[in-house]
């Protein structure tokens, strides 16, 4: 199991779009499967919480500086960027003018916290963020949009925070504590964790390829500029988190943290929620990104071991549990 575990760690970044490709091809029967998804958040936020000590969430909260490096990211820069993106691309067509700027107002993934996982990444913050992020969600993106697009929008914080500790508190709660008072049995069970993480994992790729299918199928021009627009966003906003990272000198757990959390957006979230408030034009540039989200955080995954070769300098990481 160990061995088949680093096989999958090695190859990632190919396994990932070819789980997309099968989600799409075969989007008539996974499409079926949709109901799994909140269910599949679950396991992954529980199974990657089980090595999270409870000095690493203090030290999360004592230690607010990669926390306040990714919101400005997260909350303010990209969201300015892709306003300034979206007039310049689709200045007569409004729908996904909005739809763009909808894209990188939504909260960070909470699929962020495997691809943190993978690459031993500090998993008390990324959840720190992720939670702090989401909560703060029904007051900043109605406040965006009504000062820079003058469109109001009320946002239930009930419904949302309900969805939060369903997918995001409560299970990792019950990872910590599971993993504080049974250690030995988790860390004797560690290859079995980190397999069933990455199964959850793709099985939330493949069914989220179903998703987009049928954007797949009507490709035309205007698509291909709201992808571009999207993934080109979504490059910067990596660039980004990783240029505050390095300039905030993090430690290397943190910064991995910092920059998946800076460069994912939790599309499901963000899809259901500009469907309740806006025409489906609107919902195409926030679930297009489905498309290559994975893709590109593989991508990513590359950078980062670049940036760990022997001969670059990095900063010390913080000490987490194996």
């Amino acid at each position: 199991m160990n061995m088949l575990n680093q096989w999958l760690n090695r190859h990632i970044p190919w396994l990932t779009p070819a789980v997309l490709v099968i989600g799409i091809l075969l989007h008539q029967q996974m499409a079926t499967f949709q109901f799994l998804i909140p269910g599949l958040f679950v396991i992954i936020t529980f199974l990657s919480s089980l090595h999270v000590r409870l000095a690493d969430i203090r030290h999360a909260v004592t230690h607010p500086l990669p926390l306040l490096v990714a919101l400005t990211v997260i909350n303010l820069i990209m969201p300015v960027l892709a306003l300034i993106t979206a007039t310049l691309m689709f200045p007569d067509h409004e729908a996904y003018l909005l739809g763009t700027v909808f894209a990188f107002l939504i909260p960070t993934a909470v699929v962020s916290v495997i691809w943190v996982t993978i690459n031993r990444g500090n998993v008390a913050l990324v959840l720190f963020i992720i939670l702090i992020n989401t909560l703060l969600v029904p007051l900043y993106l109605p406040g965006f949009l009504y000062l820079f697009l003058d469109i109001s929008v009320t946002i239930s914080y009930a419904d949302l925070a309900g969805g939060l500790f369903l997918m995001l508190v409560i299970p990792s709660i019950m990872g910590v504590l599971t993993g504080h008072f049974w250690r030995g049995h988790v860390s004797a069970r560690v290859n079995g964790i980190q397999l069933g993480t990455k199964m959850a994992f793709f099985a939330i790729i493949m069914i989220n390829g179903s998703l987009v299918a049928p954007f797949i199928y009507d490709f035309d021009r205007q698509l291909a500029l709201v992808i571009m627009s999207v993934l080109g966003l979504s490059i910067i906003a990596y660039g980004i988190g990783y240029l505050g990272g390095q300039l905030t000198r993090l430690g290397e757990a943190d910064f991995t943290a910092v920059f998946f959390s800076s460069g994912m957006r939790n599309i499901g979230a963000g899809s259901g929620l500009a469907a309740i408030f806006f025409p489906p034009a609107v919902v195409l540039p926030v679930i297009v990104g489905t498309l290559f989200q994975q893709i590109l955080a593989a991508q990513m995954s590359r950078v980062l071991q670049k940036r760990k070769q022997p001969g670059q300098t990095v900063n010390k990481p913080v000490q987490q549990d194996d």
